[in-house]
C-alpha cells in the first residue's frame, strides 16, 4: 500500500489595499477645492459690496427719516394758545421756524407734546425736538439732521388770510392762527438731495 503525503492547501494571500490617491483623484480633488475657494471668495466679495452699499444707504436714510418725522410733526401742529402746560405758539422766519406738535404716538409715546425747531446751522439743516411731560417739563431733547449741506435755503409760510392768499417769508408769533402750509426749498446739489418740501398743516388739531 502506498501512502501519499498530503500537503495542506496554502491560504490565499489577501489583496493589498491601495494606499493614498491616484493622480486622477488628486487632480479631481484640487479642481473641487479650487471651485469651492472661488465660490467662497465671490460670496465674500458680494457680502462686502452689500455691506458698503447698506452703509451708504443708512447714512442717507437718517436725514430722510428725520424729514418724514418732520412731516408728521407738522401734520399735527397744535393751534396756538391752546390750554396746555407748555408753549404752543408758531414762529416763522426766513431760515427758521418753531412750533408745537401733538404727534407723540409712536414717535414719542411718553411725551404729552413736542416743541420742534427747524433751523439752518451753517450749511446744515437741523431739527431740534424737545419732549414735554404732562407737567410741562422737558423730558428729553435731541437734534436731528435734515440735510448735511444746503445752499440757498428758504422757508415760506402760506397765508390764506392775506389778500390775495400768498406765500410769505415770516409768520409772527402773535398771529393766533397757523400757516396753512410750510415750504422749505434749497438749491440743487444738497446732501442728501433736497426736493421742494411742502407740507399742508391740518388745522384745528386739539389735544
Amino acid at each position: 500500500m502506498i501512502f501519499r503525503r498530503s500537503h495542506p492547501q496554502s491560504a490565499p494571500l489577501p489583496r493589498r489595499s491601495r494606499a493614498g490617491l491616484s493622480l486622477f483623484e488628486l487632480l479631481l480633488s484640487l479642481a473641487l477645492l479650487a471651485a469651492i475657494s472661488a465660490a467662497i471668495a465671490s460670496s465674500l466679495g458680494l457680502s462686502l459690496r452689500v455691506y458698503d452699499r447698506s452703509q451708504e444707504l443708512d447714512s442717507a436714510s437718517t436725514p430722510i427719516t428725520a424729514r418724514l418725522h418732520l412731516r408728521s410733526y407738522l401734520h399735527k401742529a397744535a393751534v396756538p394758545f391752546l390750554m396746555l402746560p407748555f408753549e404752543t405758539g408758531f414762529s416763522g422766519q426766513p431760515e427758521r421756524f418753531r412750533f408745537t406738535s401733538l404727534a407723540t404716538s409712536g414717535l414719542a409715546p411718553d411725551a404729552a407734546g413736542l416743541r420742534v425747531a427747524v433751523r439752518r446751522d451753517g450749511e446744515t439743516l437741523v431739527m431740534q425736538v424737545d419732549q414735554f411731560s404732562d407737567l410741562g417739563a422737558v423730558m428729553r431733547s435731541e437734534t436731528r439732521i435734515l440735510a448735511e449741506t444746503v445752499t440757498d435755503l428758504r422757508f415760506a409760510y402760506y397765508n390764506t388770510a392775506a389778500s390775495p392768499p400768498a406765500w410769505q417769508s415770516t409768520w409772527p408769533t402773535s398771529d393766533p392762527n397757523l400757516p396753512q402750509a410750510i415750504r422749505i426749498t434749497a438749491a440743487p446739489g444738497s446732501t442728501p438731495d433736497w426736493p421742494d418740501f411742502v407740507v399742508r398743516l391740518r388745522l384745528g388739531v386739539q389735544p
